[in-house]
């Protein structure tokens, strides 16, 4: 479901907005009412969005960090080589480096995605100051970065073409790899985004005609760097709900817990109020303390209360 179809029917489904199934459905295209009604159910039930925690959901989506969620595209390496079999390829050989093509970006709930790719002379002059800015900008004003695979490419190239460029650093931001997670906690055959969204039934990437299109960005074609940000658009989509399954697996998630005016006890991983305390205590070499799942998203949590009492602990001993 789109993006800007699901927003309607989220504030619909909030009662932010009167209209009906019907009108809705009418404005964007859909057969009937009742067929959208099922698809934003099932689209919003992806999300973890259920009629006992749309309100949190919706506080959420104000009170939040500000998760910026993104993805980058670039050309490849001109070189000059004597042949197209295994080749040792020396830094004398290249005749031009790898440029910033494209990028795109989206606030995590938001319904707008930001991108942005080069023009067709920007393209011919290898010249991606623009772009590399207006991402930089992005960076700068976000708490939490998503990426796939970020911590190994997205990022170190954006950083790279960010000092090519002469811009200074963005201020600091978290960054959450979902691709580590994946790595670490599970066995797909493989670790390919759209192959992980594929066995998860979730949203898939945009297929291209592969490296053809790459070499028409290169050479300034516009509808080559059209289809590359539609493109890398819909990447952003896609990761937007490979994160949102994968969100309670992440181990060291940054707690969206300290963002929050409430009082009362937060989910870490997404800020939700719901939780449930579970017959289990969690435990480490100094103490037990009490732990919750999240009804929203599953996520783990504890709380910082020490079930043990002071004299016991000065009792205790380590292992060493």
């Amino acid at each position: 479901m789109d993006d800007k179809v699901f927003q309607a029917c989220l504030r619909k489904f909030n009662k932010e907005k009167e209209s009906s199934w019907d009108s809705l459905a009418s404005l964007y295209n859909y057969q009937s009412g009742e067929i959208l009604r099922c698809a934003f159910k099932r689209a919003r039930k992806k999300l973890g969005i259920t009629k006992d925690n749309k309100q949190a959901i919706k506080s959420l989506k104000f009170e939040a960090p500000r998760i910026l969620i993104f993805d980058i595209e670039n050309s490849y390496i001109e070189i000059a080589s004597w042949g197209i079999n295994k080749q040792y390829i020396n830094k004398t050989q290249i005749l031009h480096d790898w440029f910033m093509l494209s990028y795109s970006a989206k606030i995590l709930y938001d319904s707008e995605i930001i991108s942005g790719a080069l023009t067709p002379i920007e393209a011919k002059n290898k010249d991606d100051k623009r772009i590399v800015g207006e991402l930089r900008d992005l960076l700068n004003s976000c708490d939490i970065a998503i990426t796939y695979n970020g911590n190994f490419y997205d990022i170190p190239k954006i950083n790279t073409r960010m000092i090519v460029n002469g811009f200074f650093p963005p201020s600091f931001y978290k960054s959450i790899d979902v691709y580590q997670t994946i790595s670490k906690n599970f066995s797909f055959s493989s670790k390919g985004m759209d192959f992980v969204n594929y066995r998860l039934e979730l949203e898939r990437k945009k297929e291209n005609e592969g490296m053809s299109l790459w070499i028409d960005c290169v050479n300034g074609k516009e509808e080559a760097l059209k289809k590359m940000e539609e493109y890398n658009r819909q990447d952003v989509v896609a990761l937007q709900e490979t994160y949102i399954k994968i969100r309670p697996w992440i181990k060291g998630h940054p707690n969206i817990g300290l963002w929050h005016n409430s009082e009362d006890p937060i989910c870490g991983f997404c800020g939700s109020i719901n939780l449930e305390y579970i017959d289990k205590l969690y435990s480490t070499p100094t103490g037990l303390y009490k732990s919750f799942r999240c009804k929203i998203c599953g996520g783990l949590g504890r709380t910082k209360e020490n079930t043990i009492s002071k004299n016991k602990r000065k009792n205790n001993i380590r292992n060493i």
